[in-house]
């Protein structure tokens, strides 16, 4: 798993995405099967908090990330868009939003996958 750094590749996840809603994150995504390895994004808006707090949540985000690369398909983009709750949300409470939502896009990769065949 790789994360995106470049705003070309936002731009196309945001221009060409299905999303996937859960309590404190959105995560709007792309299944590509030409894909060889997993694309992750963070965005984090100023209204969730002030930079402390930003910083903090994108520091958990990261290790959730780290921690759970293998349940990523690898033909998987991502953005995770942090709601403006998600200040408040404890470790436990991201961990459960995140596995939501990637369970469900894994769902739509296998689905895509097997449509593919």
């Amino acid at each position: 798993m790789r994360f995106i750094t470049k705003t070309s590749e936002y731009q196309g996840i945001y221009r060409d995405h299905s999303k996937v809603q859960g309590d404190y994150f959105s995560v709007l995504y792309q299944i590509d099967p030409a894909l060889e390895e997993s694309a992750v994004g963070i965005v984090i808006r100023g209204k969730v908090g002030k930079a402390v707090i930003r910083n903090k949540l994108k520091r958990r985000i990261r290790a959730y990330l780290n921690q759970n690369s293998p349940k990523i398909a690898p033909t998987v983009s991502a953005v995770i868009i942090a709601r403006d709750n998600a200040a408040e949300a404890g470790w436990n409470e991201i961990n459960q939003d995140l596995d939501r939502c990637f369970n469900k896009i894994g769902q739509a990769s296998e689905v895509a996958d097997h449509l593919d065949r």
